[in-house]
This record gives C-alpha cells, structure tokens and sequence, in this order.
C-alpha cells in the first residue's frame, strides 16, 4: 500500500520534500532496479494535485520528475511493471483540478 493515499499523510510528505527525496534516490542509484521500481510506485500518488499541499514550482518539479521516470523506463525497458508505474506517473503529472478522476 502506497502510504501517499491518505491525504493527510501525503501533505505531511510533500512539506517534508518527500517528492525531491524520492527523485534523489532515484538520481543515486540508477542501477539499482527496485529502487527505481519503488521510486515510481511512490510517484504514482505523489505527483496528483492535492488541496493544501505546499505551493512549488509545479513546472520544474514536473520537469524533474518526468526526466527521472524516463530514465528509469530506458534503464530498465525489460521490466513491465517499471515500465507500468512510469506510465502512470506520467499520466498522473497531466491531472489537474479540472480532470482528476473522484
């Protein structure tokens, strides 16, 4: 279970840059298959938009992570569910007020 599903815990990770830490690991360990695979499974959820959560520069922290997933889903092309995760971070990085899905 990604514990960024509860609300209240993923505001507390996002004001603890938890987002420029998991991106961190990933830059530290390129090779390292499960953390990238972790890393993005953490992404999923972090990336979606969330009331209250601390204001950023959405802009460059999309770059950032867009740059990391790719890198990971040219590293490890074999590894479905990698690939998978990547997927949907990307997708989850398009959401906004307008069509996040309730």
């Amino acid at each position: 279970v990604n514990l960024a599903l509860n609300h209240q815990q993923k505001l507390e990770l996002l004001r603890r840059d938890g987002l420029e830490r998991v991106l961190g690991a990933m830059a530290a360990h390129p090779a390292a298959l499960e953390v990238q695979f972790r890393a993005l499974f953490a992404l999923i959820n972090l990336v979606i938009p969330e009331a209250g959560a601390p204001a950023d520069d959405a802009g460059a922290s999309h770059a950032r992570v867009i740059r990391r997933v790719l890198v990971a889903m040219d590293r490890f092309p074999e590894s479905e569910k990698l690939v998978r995760c990547g997927c949907l971070v990307l997708h989850n990085l398009s959401l906004d007020d307008r069509n996040i899905p309730r």
